[in-house]
């Protein structure tokens, strides 16, 4: 989402500089949450990860879905790229025809993520957002302006209470994503199980 179409989503159709600059930190403060919540980037991107000695049958890549398989280095050499298969949903690296362990260093370059990102996130930004730019800037946590139920017509409704975050094992969910958590749950980097 660019400025300008925050801009014109919120209502304003020639915003001021700073009313500019105040759109585009809201913005850059829900990209990070986000991002951080998720584990991971979801915009389309060049990745390159390195895998040293894993001993696997599989290499669970950071990023998923992915694109283009760019390259992939063994021991500092370049590998044949017909000697893997990718789950492209997944982010998941074989080697060719499941056969065979990874048992060197691998350098695995990518492209991965989603171009537009997809619909549901977008519509949770954008109530985030309208949400924070309202409430000027604030984060829904404690006090006045606390969310008590979001909408987000055809995808859920829920109601809730945003003055804590919810702790799940060691992690805490910020207040502003709680209502968020099934919509975002198909997209959270995972940790691989070995």
């Amino acid at each position: 989402m660019t400025i300008n179409d925050a801009a014109v989503f919120l209502g304003i159709a020639s915003p001021s500089v700073a009313e500019t600059a105040q759109i585009q930190s809201i913005m850059d403060e829900l990209s990070a949450l986000i991002t951080a919540y998720l584990g991971r980037d979801l915009d389309k991107k060049t990745h390159t990860e390195t895998f040293s000695h894993p001993r696997r049958e599989y290499i669970g890549l950071s990023h998923w879905p992915v694109t283009n398989l760019i390259g992939i280095t063994e021991d500092g050499t370049q590998a044949d790229l017909k000697k893997f298969d990718i789950h492209t949903e997944s982010g998941i690296l074989f080697k060719e025809n499941h056969a065979g362990y990874f048992e060197k260093v691998y350098v695995v370059t990518y492209e991965a993520g989603y171009s537009p990102v997809p619909a549901e996130i977008l519509a949770v930004f954008k109530t985030l957002l309208k949400d924070r730019y309202s409430s000027g800037g604030a984060i829904a946590t404690g006090g006045t302006g606390n969310i008590k139920s979001v909408s987000l017509t055809g995808v859920a409704s829920v109601t809730f209470d945003t003055s804590q975050g919810v702790s799940a094992s060691s992690e805490t969910i910020p207040a502003d994503l709680l209502p968020y958590q099934a919509i975002f749950a198909p997209y959270m980097n995972r940790p691989m199980v070995w």
